[in-house]
């Protein structure tokens, strides 16, 4: 079942991949220095602290960016019933879905919550996450997945999902 068709594809995937290496090498890095920031260690950190809690927000954003231009590659490339699938259920980012789930404050960042810098911490100390260069990879890490279908084959329920509108209810006479 090949997804990725494009001949550029690979390429873009690996230099994506090479960027998020280097992000985590720099996360990691800051919490050697800092340890495991948030807003209020940070500030009783001090100067470098603070900095450092910055640095990682940055991050968490260009992560974001890194992420997107990952999904954009497999949208224009692949079977979207599929990746909806992957994305669902965190293959894209992270290795050993199956054997071992992620926690739950994760899965609910890649069920569609926004990235924060615990979620960041997370990705460069799990030596999980990873970003897939070639459908080999991608699919053994999946092979378990389910096909939810893609908005134009018909089998998408979330796309062809009948709702009921109740009748309304009769109006009331007021007494004024």
């Amino acid at each position: 079942m090949p997804f990725l068709k494009s001949r550029g594809s690979r390429t873009i995937l690996a230099a994506l991949a090479a960027q998020l290496d280097d992000v985590l090498s720099e996360v990691r890095t800051i919490i050697e220095r800092s340890g495991h920031l948030d807003g209020d260690s940070a500030i009783e950190a001090g100067d470098q602290g603070i900095a450092d809690y910055k640095r990682l927000r940055e991050l968490v954003g260009t992560v974001d960016e890194i992420r997107r231009a990952q999904r954009s590659v497999y949208a224009e490339t692949g079977d979207m019933g599929v990746l909806a699938s992957l994305y669902r259920e965190g293959h894209d980012q992270f290795r050993g879905v199956r054997p071992e789930p992620l926690p739950a404050d994760v899965m609910a960042v890649v069920k569609g919550g926004r990235r924060d810098v615990r979620f960041l911490l997370y990705m460069a100390e799990s030596g999980r996450a990873w970003l897939p260069v070639d459908v080999e990879e991608l699919t053994d890490e999946a092979r378990d997945a389910e096909d939810v279908g893609s908005p134009d084959d018909g089998r998408n329920p979330f796309w062809q999902r009948e709702t009921t509108v109740p009748e309304p209810s009769a109006p009331r006479r007021s007494r004024i």
